[in-house]
């Protein structure tokens, strides 16, 4: 008898067991810090339209993603709370965070914080040793040194550089430094992201004999410098960074960056088109791009590959990709041989017209 009833309830609890439907995975929580306002808005607000153009693009995202958007207002300290939030009250297991300082900031928590985090930077040291942090963009080396073979072929010597104190502008500095070519660089001056009034240095370059001058300056500052150059009559040739990517910036410029030129990722045509007939807009648009390729990269070609793995089996995972093909070209996964890991996208050399920035060449 004893024995009789062990068996029924065995078997009672076999069949309701059996009778429970699969467990069904939620949608992957991804978070987006971006510098929704602040000095660099137009960035973060060109990557979050790139993430919801996807969307719209593709109900394989809807359905596998769920992005929760936060705004680091460009600021570091506000993006470690960011993170923060992210990981421990909405346990978010991927986090992209667009910009140098406030992926410098974020990085070293990364792997302590129990996340897959992609991040856009320049700066390969943000990925080194820290196992759970990809960078989702290229180095200031191959920005640097697409740059550097521009001025070599246009037949510049010698140039004279203006830039300000930032971590990204740093590593385009570097690389231009680092390409390896003949190419003499001298640094005017270095100034805050604040800083507006540069007639000290407009009237230094009078006094110097530049081949042609590099506009290292933040969004803003472009347009006010070279409107001062203009004021004192120096014409000279000018090339900068991606700052220069914004018709904002070139209509406010009043013509000093017609004809201006600076490395930057590729775009499709298709893209471009889409994007503007959306936004009616085309500000960094290289960033909306990226923007889209990472939602599609994570969302649509990894997809459901993702749902319940941890962030390190999503790094690993990620590891194994080799390469992606998207908007911005084909971008390959590379790990240096300082641990810095990161997709390398095509880079081509950009050029200002009076009302366009087109393509001039690759990188």
């Amino acid at each position: 008898m004893w024995k009789s009833r062990i068996f029924v309830i065995i078997l009672t609890f076999v069949s309701v067991a059996a009778a429970e439907p699969p467990p069904t995975s939620a949608p992957l929580k991804v978070g987006l810090i971006l510098p929704l306002t602040g000095p660099l808005a137009e960035y973060g607000v060109a990557f979050q339209n790139g993430v919801e153009l996807a969307r719209a693009d593709s109900s394989e995202i809807l359905s596998n993603c769920s992005f929760i958007v936060e705004d680091s207002k460009y600021d570091p300290r506000t993006a470690v709370g960011l993170l923060q939030k992210l990981t421990t009250l909405t346990k978010t297991p991927v986090v992209y965070n667009w910009g140098g300082p406030t992926s410098d900031a974020i990085a070293p928590l990364a792997d302590r914080s129990n996340v897959a985090l992609f991040v856009w930077s320049a700066d390969p040291r943000v990925s080194e040793g820290h196992s759970q942090v990809v960078r989702f963009s290229n180095s200031g080396l191959d920005y640097g040194s697409t740059l550097a073979r521009a001025l070599v072929a246009r037949g510049f010597k010698k140039v004279g550089i203006v830039k300000t104190d930032n971590q990204y502008i740093e590593a385009i500095l570097s690389g231009l430094r680092a390409a390896g070519t003949t190419l003499v660089i001298e640094v005017v001056d270095n100034y805050l992201p604040t800083h507006q009034d540069f007639r000290a240095t407009v009237s230094k370059l009078k006094r110097h004999s530049f081949d042609a001058l590099g506009v290292f300056l933040l969004s803003g500052q472009v347009s006010s410098f070279v409107n001062q150059l203009k004021t004192q009559a120096i014409a000279i040739s000018l090339f900068g960074t991606d700052f220069f990517e914004s018709m904002t910036e070139v209509r406010q410029s009043n013509g000093g960056l017609i004809e201006a030129v600076f490395a930057n990722n590729a775009v499709s045509d298709q893209f471009r088109a889409k994007y503007v007939h959306k936004f009616d807009n085309d500000l960094q648009i290289n960033h909306a791009a990226n923007g889209y390729d990472f939602a599609n990269f994570i969302c649509k070609q990894l997809g459901a590959q993702l749902a319940g793995l941890s962030p390190q089996q999503i790094i690993q995972k990620v590891s194994s990709v080799g390469s992606i093909i998207g908007e911005q070209g084909k971008a390959v996964f590379t790990v240096s041989g300082r641990g810095d890991k990161y997709f390398k996208f095509p880079v081509v050399l950009r050029r200002i017209e009076a009302d366009r920035i087109v393509t001039e060449s690759a990188g």
